[in-house]
């Protein structure tokens, strides 16, 4: 476990003894184009100029389109893309040669698919002193280099393109001969979502990006989802603190709904704890010379309610419902059975969110439950509260990662320093209220004791905190009780 720093959490307050944004969305799911590693979109439009054009020849391609424009659409600022592919799609490419007709490079699509096929790669100038641009189907100019006096230039300028990846190629010592050439020879192939897969991408997604909500928008099987929660949580005991937001089936009834939160009630209490599951899919308007609306899943909204409240309020301890959780008129209607209050209620009992048409006219996520059984684990079936462990587990590894190869000092200083440095990070989160207490020292405590750093821990370079926290939960019931009097009491 060392060297480094390590966090972990437990469900009791321990007794008293003498950075970062919450709001990135890591979206998983086939593009047309783009790259095969994590990538940080911070507009739809760079979305679109990057992963390419709404496609519905790959499956689930369209609907992770669209679940971007939505995410966009309703606030969010920031989304992480990892391109989902299948196993043997194939990335267009063109070899150079040079003005002997060797090979020398070759320049290939940064990831798989035929959408690539038929980009322009412009090669100008002359031996020695050369450029290379890339040039899209629509004619758009993707990139455009500087000159360059050897190939190795070349190869490591295009290290940091998100659109071609550019390496030597043959004998030849030359520089590529100037000319237009097109890449082909790419191949689309959909994704498998078994569970192994979904486990497989969301490792790839790494430490640094940081905190959030992971998905696999629109791909609703059993074991797809599964495999999101058991990756998220995997992730969050090694120190990747984000949480997934998966997709139940588009239009699936009640039994339906209320069997797949029965095989993630089944999940162990570790994975179950770190995922909710949201059953209405929303509507976007139809693409402009298309007919109908878009069906689209519910995880891009959840998300992007998640990102606004997490910068609005402060802190990641807003539940995204209600209020916080208004859906239009980005979504334009529901796909989605109108559920009664009861059902509402039923589907809540078995992990399963929906949304509903409140009396004003707007539609709100009606739930902010994860998977873990509200009756056996109350402190995790809130998912506003999985989201706050999140936060405070993350941040709290940053002020430590503040305190590696510090001096462990026989007076106690290093380890008071590291204990007042927590509760500064620990204060604005009760401060704005996401945590609970009549005062700071009701709502959480920080311990670096004796206690806790032993001679024996100090003698093994070890400096430790216990930190304990009581979050506040979100209002699940809010009720009215109203009096009736008889018009000769008065009111």
């Amino acid at each position: 476990m060392r060297p480094g720093t390590n966090v972990q959490g437990s469900t009791a307050l321990p007794p008293l003894t003498p950075a970062t944004e919450t709001g990135t969305w890591f979206a998983i799911g086939p593009t047309a184009t783009g790259p095969t590693t994590p990538y940080t979109c911070r507009s739809f439009a760079q979305f679109q100029k990057v992963f390419g054009p709404r496609i519905s020849s790959i499956n689930f391609a369209a609907t992770f389109y669209d679940s971007i424009e939505a995410f966009f659409l309703r606030g969010g600022s920031e989304v992480v893309i990892l391109r989902f592919q299948g196993a043997t799609a194939k990335a267009a490419s063109i070899a150079l040669k040079d003005s002997a007709s060797a090979e020398t490079m070759e320049v290939k699509a940064s990831g798989s698919g035929t959408t690539q096929n038929g980009w322009k790669v412009i090669v100008g100038g002359a031996e020695g002193a050369f450029t290379i641009q890339v040039v899209n189907a629509a004619g758009e100019v993707l990139e455009s280099s500087p000159v360059f006096a050897t190939k190795a230039e070349a190869v490591a300028y295009f290290k940091a393109s998100p659109y071609v990846i550019v390496k030597e190629a043959g004998a030849s010592t030359k520089s590529p001969a100037a000319g237009t050439f097109s890449l082909a020879t790419g191949t689309d192939e959909a994704p498998t979502a078994s569970k192994p897969n979904v486990e497989a991408q969301v490792a790839l997604l790494p430490e640094e990006l940081g905190p959030g909500q992971v998905s696999i928008p629109g791909i609703t099987a059993t074991e797809a989802i599964e495999g999101l929660y058991t990756a998220a949580a995997k992730a969050f005991a090694t120190g990747v603190k984000r949480v997934a937001v998966a997709d139940a089936p588009l239009l699936a009834s009640k039994s339906t709904l209320a069997t797949l939160g029965g095989v993630l009630k089944g999940l162990t209490a570790a994975v179950r704890q770190r995922g909710a599951t949201y059953a209405d899919w929303q509507q976007l308007p139809a693409l402009q010379g298309a007919f109908g609306v878009r069906a689209v899943p519910c995880s891009p909204f959840v998300a992007a309610c998640c990102a606004v409240n997490d910068s609005k309020e402060g802190h990641a301890n807003q539940a995204p419902a209600g209020r916080w959780g208004i859906l239009s008129p980005v979504s334009v209607g529901r796909e989605a059975v109108n559920w009664t209050a009861k059902e509402v209620e039923e589907l809540a009992e078995a992990g399963i969110n929906v949304t509903r048409v409140a009396l004003d006219g707007s539609i709100r996520i009606a739930g902010f439950r994860t998977s873990a059984p509200f009756t056996t684990e109350p402190l995790y079936y809130q998912f506003n509260n999985a989201r706050i462990d999140m936060a405070v587990e993350w941040k709290a590894s940053a002020v430590a990662e503040d305190y590696f190869g510090s001096d462990i000092d026989g007076q106690g200083k290093d380890a008071g320093d590291f204990k007042s440095d927590l509760a500064a990070m620990l204060l604005p989160l009760y401060d704005k209220g996401a945590l609970f207490g009549e005062t700071a020292s009701d709502a959480f405590t920080v311990d670096t004791g004796s206690d806790i750093n032993t001679p024996q821990t100090e003698e093994e370079g070890d400096l430790l905190a216990v930190i304990g926290l009581c979050r506040a939960k979100g209002a699940e019931m809010v009720g009215i009780n109203i009096t009736r009097v008889s018009m000769t009491q008065g009111v």
